[in-house]
């Protein structure tokens, strides 16, 4: 078996002959850090190392997908002996053979059962419940308590640890206990113990530690600016004592910090391991260089970086463009219009991208889109009118324009939460249709309700019956407002969602009362909806389309036009950023996804408020002859 290597330029190649040793890959944007990866993986097969002892370790099943898929186009056969996957599959692995040796099964926890198990430690103590602490939500909400709970894991911080650092009184402290308490009684894991149980196997077991040394005796890791504590100590013990340790990263595409990762680990590997090697790829072979000019002077900004220059492969390309726009309608009309121009040059739809920072911000593109007949999908997310909120607040819109409307009734009865589950939708259900009234007016009288059924009944339909009253009339963004307030919907999202950097569900649903308040009736504005989720259902499966995306689902891929859109304060960088170097890299990213045209926007002002320049803009550095322009991107800097 022979591998081909005269394609790769003298830094991959260096980083793909390196022999034992740790070794340090900076992998600047578009340089081959895949190709070096897995080159390296099959020159090492190649060279006589046995497959089964490589560990080849990525942070997605897709990442992992792909790199399988290389591997065997390189070598064949002999890929599927790699041991090619996520850190958290391999450390479940091990947890998994020695549990079985030791004679002790755990099951895996998913998202909803932890939600349940958390809730029960929130709520009040009874026969049924010990582990209630009796906690109020408005002190400590479930989603909340378990994204601390992840970021403390991650960062191999034990409950008793947690105790001894935590301020007097915080609530977390017995929380955590609880929690961890509970899904022993039960043997369950959740997601985040996959390493943490790894890691103190490994740590307090010498004799399990040296079989899994002996049997990965190259370990290689992808993505390594997304490694968090607990996977890095993972990574360590198991390279040790050999220290065959190939990592492949770039901390100026670090973008998951909120998720504890540590993009510095990149800078201070020499710091770990002092004999390493350390190569750099600088060859960006995906952009023009007017994109990779841009990005270097941004990402300059930031400090305590790895420093390198990267260049293009391509030549020098067109100019970076600039859309300034009223207003976020004003932006997508703007974008549209320049996908038409560009698409009459001969580009096809899926050439283009629209980037955004938040999933709320996809809706004016997408209205821009359908009004231009431009054919587009929302990438990883239901498009805007057929997502989850969106679509509750619309049914409550619904009963107030038609209360017989079934499906809408249906759809709210138990949102927020009433305790009214399937088994009273089935009751209600079967009267009305035996009565021939509307579930609306069969849940008045239907037979057999429990006293608490009658009482929630009662509750829902006084709250409809009044809005109905007061804003059948109204605009649809006062009505919209109005049921915000009377359900307490917003709060509800508050508890039921997880702790995201963003809150995108409760944004979306601010979103929608701004698209509400273009138009005058509402059933102008439910008609327009309808019509909008019926677009976006159909634009399902991506084909030829222009692709609208958050930016950090854009990590890892590429478009010859990317449109980087909101590049105003408080969007972009987001107005509650933990950290302005992190937003300046997801900025960073953004603005590498572009091959050959790159189209930054900013709009003046955002859902009715005006907003001044993100002070991205004035970093990449235009260079511009408009004075207003200059003044204009003065005063983002």
């Amino acid at each position: 078996m022979t591998l081909d290597l005269s394609t790769l330029n003298p830094a991959q190649r260096e980083a793909v002959l390196h022999g034992e040793g740790p070794c340090c890959v900076i992998a600047g944007a578009g340089s081959g850090k895949t190709r070096v990866l897995t080159h390296r993986v099959a020159r090492l097969v190649v060279d006589g190392v046995d497959p089964e002892t490589i560990w080849a370790c990525t942070f997605t099943k897709k990442a992992a997908g792909e790199m399988a898929e290389r591997l065997e186009t390189l070598i064949g056969p002999a890929a599927e002996e790699v041991n090619v996957g996520t850190i958290h599959s391999f450390c479940f692995r091990i947890l998994r053979e020695e549990w079985r040796e030791q004679g002790v099964h755990y099951d895996v926890l998913d998202e909803r059962g932890q939600k349940r198990i958390m809730r029960e430690i929130l709520g009040p103590p009874g026969p049924r419940n010990p582990w209630g602490l009796n906690i109020a939500e408005h002190v400590l909400s479930a989603p909340d308590a378990l994204a601390a709970i992840g970021r403390l894991k991650n960062d191999l911080v034990t409950p008793d640890l947690y105790a001894e650092r935590a301020e007097h009184g915080d609530p977390l402290v017995d929380v955590y206990w609880a929690y961890e308490r509970r899904k022993e009684r039960d043997r369950l894991v959740d997601f985040d113990d996959m390493l943490v149980r790894c890691y103190e196997l490994l740590r307090d077991n010498p004799a399990i530690l040296g079989k899994w040394q002996r049997r990965w005796r190259w370990v290689l890791v992808d993505e390594f600016q997304d490694t968090n504590r607990a996977q890095w100590e993972i990574i360590r013990m198991l390279a040790a004592p050999e220290d065959n340790l190939f990592v492949v990263g770039d901390d100026w595409q670090a973008i998951y910090g909120f998720r504890g990762a540590r993009p510095d680990l990149i800078v201070q590997f020499r710091d770990y391991y002092p004999d390493a090697a350390v190569v750099v790829l600088d060859t960006n072979y995906r952009s023009v260089e007017s994109v990779v000019r841009a990005g270097n002077r941004l990402i300059g900004n930031n400090p305590d970086q790895y420093p390198k220059t990267l260049v293009s492969h391509r030549g020098a390309g067109r100019d970076i463009a600039l859309l300034l726009a009223t207003d976020e309608e004003d932006e997508a009309s703007q974008v549209a219009a320049e996908v038409e121009a560009l698409r009459r040059e001969g580009l096809a739809w899926r050439d283009f991208a629209v980037l955004v920072r938040t999933n709320r911000q996809t809706r004016s593109f997408e209205d821009a889109f359908v009004r231009a007949s431009i054919p587009y999908t929302v990438v990883g997310s239901a498009g805007f009118y057929n997502r989850r909120e969106v679509k509750d607040l619309l049914a409550y819109l619904r009963l107030i324009a038609d209360p017989s409307d079934d499906e809408a009734c249906r759809r709210v009865i138990n949102v927020p939460s009433r305790f009214l589950g399937a088994a009273f939708v089935r009751d209600v259900e079967a009267y009305a249709a035996r009565s021939g009234l509307s579930f609306y007016e069969a849940m008045r009288t239907a037979p057999g309700l429990r006293p608490f059924q009658q009482r929630s009944v009662g509750d829902f339909t006084w709250t409809i019956d009044a809005l109905r009253r007061d804003y059948a009339q109204a605009r649809p963004a006062d009505a919209l407002q109005a049921i915000r307030d009377a359900t307490g919907y917003d709060e509800w999202l508050r508890r039921e969602q997880a702790d995201e950097a963003d809150n995108p569900r409760l944004e979306n649903v601010q979103e929608l009362v701004a698209a509400a308040a273009r138009f005058a009736t509402i059933q102008d504005f439910l008609a327009y909806a309808a019509m909008m989720a019926s677009h976006s259902r159909d634009a399902d499966d991506a084909g030829d389309r222009v692709q609208v995306l958050t930016i950090h689902r854009s990590k890892g891929l590429e478009w010859p036009v990317v449109f980087l859109c909101g590049l105003a304060d408080e969007l972009l960088p987001h107005a509650r950023a933990e950290s302005l170097a992190e937003e300046r890299r997801l900025c960073y990213v953004g603005i590498t996804r572009a091959k050959d045209r790159l189209y930054l926007s900013y709009p003046a002002s955002y859902n009715g408020r005006e907003r001044e320049p993100s002070p991205f803009l004035a970093e990449v550095g235009f260079h511009v002859q408009d004075p207003v322009v200059e003044e204009l991107l003065s005063r983002g800097a």
